[in-house]
């Protein structure tokens, strides 16, 4: 169901991005990566009913980069730079 979520927010980034929607389609692009880590995670067991941004991304990168060193280092910068800007 999460990835499910993921691909939409990221179909909506590209049709927004194609018509010139820029902030739409950076706001889309960060909730297809917000619900894809939530489903990257689940998939190793990490399971919340509810995640703040910042409870994500720190979740993220210590479960998933860190510590089972399952995600390159740049998917968490990446993960930070679109919350950001």
């Amino acid at each position: 169901m999460h990835l499910n979520i993921a691909k939409e927010f990221l179909k909506g980034s590209d049709l927004a991005l194609a018509n010139e929607l820029y902030r739409v389609a950076a706001a889309n692009a960060y909730y297809a990566i917000f619900w894809a880590a939530q489903a990257a995670l689940r998939h190793v067991g990490v399971v919340r009913e509810e995640w703040s941004h910042g409870g994500l991304r720190q979740t993220f990168g210590s479960e998933l980069i860190k510590k089972q060193a399952l995600m390159p280092r740049q998917m968490g910068e990446w993960f930070t730079d679109t919350h950001t800007h």
